[in-house]
């Protein structure tokens, strides 16, 4: 939750980030990470179950794990 804040509050006082800009977060707030996120990587057990673009992560999960967590946290 703190990743959120600061980057918010960054936006908030007039910090622009230079185009493109890049970042990496590990969160478990998927809301956020659809929200902002292009490219995702879901992990279970420090194992990479599936990687992609943002909206076909959320919108199509190709593994069985990614679905059941997002139907968890998103639905």
């Amino acid at each position: 939750m703190q990743i959120i804040f600061t980057y918010y509050a960054l936006l908030y006082v007039g910090i622009n980030f230079p185009a493109p800009f890049t970042m990496l977060v590990v969160t478990h707030e998927m809301g956020f990470a659809k929200k902002v996120g292009s490219h995702v990587i879901f992990m279970d057990e420090g194992l990479i179950l599936e990687e992609g673009l943002a909206a076909d992560i959320f919108e199509n999960p190709r593994h069985p794990r990614t679905k059941a967590f997002l139907d968890a946290f998103l639905h």
